[in-house]
């Protein structure tokens, strides 16, 4: 490849230029390129019609919900951003791209006649992204994934909460925790992108909509610390399901309240749904993590890496894969609950009216245990 575009001055279109026309006629970023950005159209699609069809899920509390509702915000985010960014070059590189112009200016030297190729912008067919244009629309993408990444930390914080205050969690006043934890997300993606941002030099033109050179040491940071709360989350809510499995089955649970024991139940049903989004969303973002810092050690140029990026990043397949899971999910609760209502309706239809016969089993127990109270009173 050209030489490193970090050793080239910003206004040197000349490598960027070179860089452009190699990514244009490579099949294989082309094919990234295209993947991704079908990844991040289907997923905001379908996102879109979870925000329609899908239901707050009954078995998670109120303030697990809105911080659901955050994370499938913050995915739609991310999932717009890829479709925007890997779309707008996949077409920038392919339907927008010009013949290349040859621009040659023959002077006569001392000896004999010279010719000088003259390289602009223009001369590539392709234009280039200025940075402050391409640095903004790939931080889009970047903080919806950290604040999706972020926003499982705030239901494995919610659940531990309601796990260890499970006796008082409905009487504690925390009607507000899942406001509040999914501000503090939305206010730490703003903080990443000011962090990441802040040491991007604007100046470059840029082969795609990426960061600058510049700004890759403060963005590994924050991925790998990402990577860590990635381990975090999932560890997290499997301890969870452990500490309500295991109280389940502990003899003091007899003589706990009826709320106490709900909440319980609550905390296992909603950890049992919450664990396979964690462990999905920690597969995906480790494999994709791997595969590009495997990719970055054998890369010597930044156009390299930005290869290695286009190629390996696989983190577009979540934002896809979640919408998925969501709506299998709602369908196949949609079709149990429709089983359970033809049930009904066929008993029914046979004379048999459930609810009434529950109501007569109480009335039969609560006249036995008056009648008991009747005879020890006399």
């Amino acid at each position: 490849m050209a030489e490193d575009l970090t050793r080239k001055d910003p206004s040197d279109y000349g490598a960027v230029c070179e860089f452009m026309l190699y990514l244009a006629n490579s099949p294989t970023v082309l094919t990234a390129f295209a993947l991704k950005f079908t990844c991040g159209l289907l997923g905001f699609t379908l996102l879109i019609c979870v925000f329609v069809f899908v239901k707050q899920n009954q078995n998670l509390h109120k303030n697990a919900n809105i911080i659901l509702y955050a994370h499938y915000t913050l995915t739609l985010v991310a999932s717009f951003g890829v479709s925007f960014n890997d779309g707008f070059d996949l077409f920038r590189l392919t339907v927008f791209r010009r013949e290349q112009v040859s621009i040659i200016i023959i002077y006569f030297g001392k000896h004999r006649e010279q010719e000088v190729s003259i390289v602009t912008d223009s001369d590539c067919g392709l234009f280039s992204m200025p940075a402050y244009i391409g640095v903004w629309c790939r931080l889009v993408t970047f903080c919806g994934n950290a604040g999706s990444c972020l926003t499982i930390t705030a239901l494995a914080i919610e659940r531990s909460y309601a796990t260890f205050y499970a006796k008082t969690y409905e009487k504690r006043g925390n009607k507000n925790l899942g406001v509040v934890l999914s501000i503090l997300c939305i206010f730490a993606c703003f903080f990443i992108a000011a962090f990441i941002g802040s040491s991007a030099n604007f100046g470059r033109h840029l082969p795609m909509q990426s960061l600058t050179p510049e700004a890759v040491h403060r963005t590994a940071i924050v991925a790998d610390v990402l990577t860590v709360i990635e381990f975090f989350n999932a560890i997290i809510f499997a301890v969870l399901w452990l500490l309500n499995f295991l109280w389940k089955k502990h003899t003091n649970r007899i003589f706990a309240t009826l709320t106490h024991k709900y909440q319980r139940q609550e905390n296992m049903r909603s950890v049992t749904i919450l664990l396979p989004l964690a462990v999905l969303h920690l597969t995906i973002s480790i494999t994709a993590f791997l595969l590009t810092e495997i990719g970055s050690m054998y890369a010597h140029t930044n156009q390299e890496v930005l290869f290695v990026i286009i190629t390996r990043d696989i983190y577009p397949l979540y934002d896809f894969l979640l919408p998925v899971y969501l709506l299998c999910y709602e369908f196949k609760k949609r079709k149990v609950t429709n089983y359970d209502n033809k049930n009904d309706s066929f008993m029914a239809k046979m004379g048999v009216n459930i609810s009434q016969e529950q109501d007569g089993h109480f009335e039969m127990l609560k006249n036995m245990f008056d009648a008991q109270f009747d005879k020890r009173a006399a």
